[in-house]
């Protein structure tokens, strides 16, 4: 009988052993694996590209960097009597074009090229595959480095290959900021918080380049999926619909109803038709010029409301200016072919928790305002916000976000567990030390710097610390933020405070910070 037991047991332990090999073979096999074998937050991989000097050259011929020079026709203001509110005309707070804050901002128009790559994963070969830098500051911070943000695309010389069920794949650099897991991190409140957002792992990323480097460590990467029809299809069960990524559009205003007037401004991800288009700018139209009535009783036909509120709650939350917040970008629009609704979802949060210096100080950004949370116009949110019944449901999301998700009971042992996986892998990252490592993972309120050992690193980036062309601001440190943030927001729905009011900083004279003003008052 005793035999007989360690018999079973001995078959037991065998299976589950072979299943965990069977697991493990899956999360390493790109031919057989799936997204959710491959992604997960403390999920570590090795990717070496090789990357001849012809095509390494052919992705260099960027150094150009154009100012996108298309200007759109001004906003409509004179389209129907009884309007909200004009939209604003191109120029300081409008959508006309230029630098955004702090100088060469989400504006400026780099065109990546693609070079061809050889890919090992893991050590096995995996193939020929199609790589293009990519990012705005994070690229220009680590221009003079390996360490670049880039996008790889499995499908584009073999067309229906795939990389683990995916077609695309992003490695985003980390740049400026000390912690390494800001951007994993901020996908993970996003998500837990109920709204559809990408899923991440680690990569650490060896370059060869014959001649040049041989098998060079250009550092921790996160891998961050792709919104794309994939994508579409594991959140809503279908890949059909509009999916568009708005740039430098703040407050989605309306510019008429010819859609080339609106196509250099939104970028097109899948087909438009004629109806999808059309529904857009009904939507822009009425988000202008619906008088509150008729707006109230209209939005909801247009967007999923609960689900807006929910993304505006979390981007306050996590105080990610760089958005829809303040930059008009950084999102995706998609429109669901069934309810015909539009839903927002996140996109590039390497600047969240308060990472982004021309909204404010470190310490403004964690006291960032509850219930304007935006610089600009924010046409949605401000329309939103001022009906009682719609800022009620506003604060129930918020209180419920603060009990279940944003806090340091549910947080911090996720940034421990990453942390303790990418740890090791910091050791030859030449864009931050240990002391910085840690330090940005403090509970201490003073934040800490972004130069660190790295300045005067001219072969490492260009710029000065705290972004390229900007001023030097520091970041919070991310458990010091999360516990800030939470007291200063429940304070606020307690009404003991209003929080700060976020400006832009915008370059003065002489080249320093000069605050632009606070951010527009409520729609009277």
């Amino acid at each position: 009988m005793n035999f007989a037991k360690s018999a079973w047991a001995l078959f037991v332990s065998s299976l589950l052993a072979g299943l965990q090999g069977l697991a493990a073979s899956a999360r390493d096999n790109p031919a057989t694996g799936t997204p959710d074998s491959f992604l997960g937050m403390t999920n570590l991989y090795t990717f070496h590209l090789t990357i001849a000097p012809d095509q390494w050259a052919i992705m260099e011929e960027l150094d150009q960097f154009k100012e996108n020079a298309v200007r759109q026709p001004p906003p409509r203001a004179d389209v129907e009597p009884g309007r909200f509110r004009p939209a604003q005309p191109p120029g300081r707070d409008g959508p006309g074009p230029g630098p955004g804050p702090g100088g060469n901002g989400p504006m400026m128009g780099i065109e990546f090229k693609k070079g061809t790559a050889t890919l090992e994963f893991q050590g096995q070969p995996f193939g020929a595959i199609r790589v293009r830098f990519k990012g705005n500051s994070s690229f220009r911070f680590a221009r003079n480095s390996l360490k670049r943000s880039l996008k790889l695309d499995f499908n584009d010389l073999e067309k229906g290959r795939t990389f683990f069920g995916l077609t695309k794949l992003n490695l985003n650099n980390n740049a400026m900021d000390p912690s390494q897991i800001r951007e994993a991190l901020a996908y993970h409140v996003f998500r837990n918080g109920g709204v559809p957002a990408g899923r991440t792992a680690f990569a650490r990323v060896f370059i060869t380049i014959p001649g040049k480097h041989d098998k060079a460590y250009a550092g921790l990467f996160t891998i961050v999926e792709q919104v794309d029809e994939r994508f579409l299809k594991a959140r809503f069960g279908t890949k059909e619909g509009m999916l568009l990524k708005p740039e430098n559009l703040p407050g989605l205003p309306y510019f008429g109803n010819d859609w080339a007037a609106y196509s250099n401004r939104v970028q097109a991800k899948t087909a438009i038709t004629a109806n999808d288009a059309n529904r857009f700018i009904e939507f822009m139209k009425c988000l202008s010029f619906a008088v509150d009535a008729r707006f109230q009783a209209a939005v909801a036909d247009y967007v999923d409301v609960d689900e807006f509120l929910r993304f505006l709650a979390l981007e306050g939350l996590l105080s990610n200016m760089d958005s829809p917040l303040m930059t008009g970008h950084n999102y995706y629009l998609y429109l669901h072919p069934k309810t015909r609704k539009f839903v927002w979802l996140p996109w590039d949060l390497n600047e969240a928790f308060g990472g982004f210096g021309p909204a404010g100080s470190a310490t403004e950004q964690m006291d960032l305002s509850l219930d304007q949370p935006f610089t600009r116009v924010n046409r949605l949110a401000e329309r939103l916000l001022q009906t009682p019944a719609m800022k009620e449901r506003y604060h129930e999301i918020v209180r419920g976000l603060l009990a279940t998700n944003f806090n340091a009971a549910h947080l911090f042992p996720v940034i421990d567990a990453m942390a303790a996986t990418i740890r090791s892998s910091l050791a030859n990252d030449r864009m931050v030390s240990r002391p910085q490592f840690e330090a940005a993972l403090s509970e201490l309120s003073q934040p800490e710097t972004l130069a660190g050992d790295n300045v005067g690193r001219s072969d490492l980036r260009r710029g000065e610390p705290g972004g390229p062309g900007g001023p030097r601001q520091p970041r919070p440190a991310l458990k010091a933020f999360i516990n800030q943030r939470a007291t200063s927001v429940q304070l606020q729905l307690e009404g003991k405070t209003n929080g700060y009011l976020p400006r832009e900083i915008r370059p003065g004279p002489n080249g320093g910070p000069r605050p632009a003003g606070p951010a527009p008052g409520p729609p009277r």
